[in-house]
């Protein structure tokens, strides 16, 4: 017969560093949302960038204090040189390192059409029926032909069906165009 042994104390000290060792694990694991001052003072200083007119998607990686790094896209006219972008970007990249420690090491661009009023006149019919709904929290990238993001907060109690009557209104109005929209990630503040 076997015997089975129980130990009469348990060792609080061995359970509770078992247990600070696994939240690190899954923190590490599964990452944390980045403090919003951070990401908000970084897209900040990005837009006093003179040729910048809109900072979205800023995502951080945490690898460990003080040492980020990221990506962001900047929003610009559709009539700046390929060598213009290029030199705000690398503008931006030392600003934030120097600043603030972060490594941006990609930054995507959107482009705002600046040149043909009937897009311009449909961009603000879609602003119209996108912001209708309370639930979002920005949208960017809109460029005919392109796909156009939105951003619908995650307290949304349905994000599925906010997005499906964005869809249904923006097709009803712009019948003649295939309409593609995507359902973002809030990453940063």
């Amino acid at each position: 017969m076997k015997k089975i042994i129980v130990p009469e104390e348990v060792d609080y000290n061995v359970t509770t560093l078992v247990i600070l060792v696994a939240g690190i694990i899954v923190k590490f694991v599964l990452g944390t949302r980045i403090e919003g001052s951070l990401t908000k003072s970084i897209k900040k200083d990005i837009l006093k960038e003179k040729d910048v007119k809109g900072v979205f998607d800023l995502v951080l990686n945490d690898y460990g204090p003080d040492k980020y790094l990221g990506s962001v896209h900047i929003e610009v006219n559709d009539t700046l040189t390929v060598a213009h972008i290029d030199k705000i970007s690398r503008r931006i990249t030392k600003q934030v390192a120097e600043k603030y420690g972060v490594i941006l090491h990609t930054i995507g661009v959107y482009s705002i059409n600046t040149k043909d009023m009937d897009i311009i006149e449909a961009k603000k019919k879609v602003e119209k029926i996108v912001f209708s709904h309370k639930e979002i929290l920005q949208m960017h990238g809109f460029y005919l032909d392109v796909k156009d993001d939105i951003i619908i907060d995650f307290e949304a109690r349905d994000r599925e069906k906010t997005y499906r009557d964005i869809y249904d209104a923006v097709q009803k109005e712009f019948k003649d165009y295939i309409i593609a929209i995507t359902l973002d990630v809030d990453a940063s503040d």
